[in-house]
This record gives structure tokens, C-alpha cells and sequence, in this order.
């Protein structure tokens, strides 16, 4: 989804997809074309608010050296960050003493919406590091979960990760079902028994518990019931998800996210019917949020 430009000279749009995981940045031109595209780290302001401006500088500037643009001042930058639904957070961001020409602020949910949706209704499904349900109707917005790992996020990556350490230390004392997964997380942290595995994830951050659901999906392909059973727990809080969605008449979903493609093969034939595949990244629709917010102000 190309934003159409202004008329305003010397003026370049940059979006940024600020999530948890890392961070990503296109610039576009006044031929609405996508000239350069930077990354950064993660950028969860909500976890770790320097680290997320951090990154998001690191992206966009990464974006400007690719593109040889050396004027901060000419850029107007939309950027839909991780944790910026917390009104805290985003008073902070909006508060920022940017280098930019101007700077736009929504959630990164929101710019993933924007992304799929346009101004149009819509309903977007994010499973990733996080997880979150999100949709506008009739200028109204809703949103499901998203309420941050350990509380929440139920689905994501950080979760899934989380539940196949407690079900492997579990089955360490005998106290469930033996599972693949314990192997899995010897091999993945190279030790050999269950202290090995406590002083591994020592600090441990919601991205390093995300790292460790592709052994969850490994395993399930493998007929492990453990896993099977987890993914099975995941996909019933989705259908959960979209059902309260359908009570608010979202019309379209699309499913999004690192976990999107994973989970698929487990959903009923009904729910893969609903959840439509994922069309435009989100730094598409902070471009847009960029334009619409300079459009407002110009």
C-alpha cells in the first residue's frame, strides 16, 4: 500500500514497525516509492523505554545512510511501537526530543492494522513475541489481550516458550507427561539437566522465552502430545479471540506475526477460512499514519 505524497518539497516519509522482537524502518519518496529500508533491536517501550527509542533511531538512521538522506529535519516519521497502547507510554514518545521534522505515535498493533485495512473496518491477529487481538469499526477501536508477558499474551511466542520449560521441568519431577521438549531444550541450551536449564534462563527477557517456540511446533510435528497440547490451548484462545471479535462486526481479519504461518495447520478448516493471510508489512501502515498526521498538521 504506497502512500500517495504531498505537494510539500523535500519532505520524506518514514515508517517505523516498532515491536518487541526488533525493530523495522522504510523511507519513502515524493514518487510514493520505497527508496531505503533500515533495522533495529527490539523496541518494547513499555519493557524498556531507552532501549526502544535506541532502536528505532538505529532503524531510521540505517534507513537515511542507505538513501544518503544527511536532513533529520526533512523526515515525518509515523511509528507504531510495542506498549504504546499504555497512555504513559505514549505521552513519553509524543514527548520525545526527536531530530525529525515530525513524528507520529501509535501502537504497533494499530499501524498493523492500518497496514491490511486502510481507513476501512478491520480486524487484525498478532502472534508474534506478543499477542493481541485489534480492530477499528465505524471509528471505534477494540482490542483483545495484549496485556504483556507473564500476564498475558497467551499464544505468543514468549508464552509458548514459557509453557514448554514449566511442562519439561514438570515431567522432570514426574509430574506430567514426558515430552520431547526437554530434550529439545538441553540441545537448544546446551546442558543436561534441569539446573542447567534454571541457570540458562537466569534474566531471562520475553523475547528469549519467544526464541524457544519453534521447538514447541518442532515437537508437534514429531505427534508429541505435550506440544500438540499447548498449540491446541493457543488455538482455542484464538477462536475465543475471534469470536468476541464477530460480536463488534470486524468484518475482514487478517492474522499476522512470526507465529502466523506455524500456527495455520492447526486451525479448524472454519477458523482458516476467517483468518485471512497477512498482505502488507506494518511499516506500511505507519507510512500512512505518517502522511495522514502530516495531512492534519499542514
Amino acid at each position: 500500500m504506497a502512500c500517495s505524497m504531498t505537494n510539500q518539497q523535500g519532505i520524506y516519509f518514514v515508517g517505523v514497525d516498532a515491536g518487541g522482537t526488533g525493530c523495522r524502518a522504510l523511507i519513502q519518496n515524493q514518487q510514493a516509492e520505497i527508496i531505503a529500508s533500515g533495522q533495529g533491536g527490539p523496541a518494547n517501550a513499555w519493557q524498556d523505554f531507552d532501549l526502544a527509542l535506541e532502536s528505532i533511531q538505529a532503524a531510521i538512521l540505517q534507513a537515511c545512510e542507505q538513501a544518503t538522506i544527511r536532513n533529520m529535519s526533512s523526515l515525518v516519521v509515523g511509528m507504531g511501537v510495542a506498549g504504546a497502547n499504555i497512555s504513559s507510554v505514549k505521552h513519553a514518545l509524543k514527548a520525545w526530543a526527536h531530530p525529525w521534522l515530525q513524528v507520529h505515535v501509535s501502537s504497533d498493533l494499530d499501524i498493523a492494522c492500518l497496514a491490511e485495512h486502510g481507513e476501512q473496518d478491520g480486524g487484525i491477529i498478532v502472534l508474534g513475541t506478543g499477542s493481541c487481538a485489534y480492530a477499528r469499526v465505524s471509528s471505534q477501536v477494540y482490542s483483545w489481550g495484549g496485556h504483556g508477558f507473564p500476564i498475558g499474551d497467551k499464544a505468543s511466542g514468549a508464552w509458548l516458550g514459557l509453557k514448554a520449560l514449566e511442562m519439561s521441568l514438570l515431567s522432570v519431577d514426574g509430574l506430567a507427561q514426558e515430552t520431547l521438549l526437554l530434550a529439545f531444550l538441553f540441545d537448544f541450551f546446551n546442558c543436561s539437566d534441569e539446573l542447567g536449564l534454571i541457570q540458562a534462563l537466569q534474566g531471562a527477557t520475553q523475547r528469549d522465552f519467544a526464541a524457544l517456540a519453534p521447538l514447541v511446533f518442532k515437537a508437534a510435528k514429531q505427534d508429541d502430545q505435550v506440544a500438540l497440547s499447548l498449540i491446541a490451548e493457543a488455538v482455542t484462545y484464538i477462536e475465543n479471540m475471534v469470536t468476541s471479535m464477530s460480536c463488534v462486526d470486524v468484518g475482514r481479519i487478517v492474522i499476522s506475526g512470526g507465529l502466523a504461518d506455524a500456527y495455520r495447520p492447526y486451525f479448524s478448516q472454519g477458523l482458516s477460512a476467517v483468518l485471512l493471510p497477512a498482505e502488507q508489512a506494518a511499516e506500511y501502515g505507519a507510512l500512512l499514519l505518517a502522511q495522514q498526521g502530516f495531512e492534519s498538521i499542514s
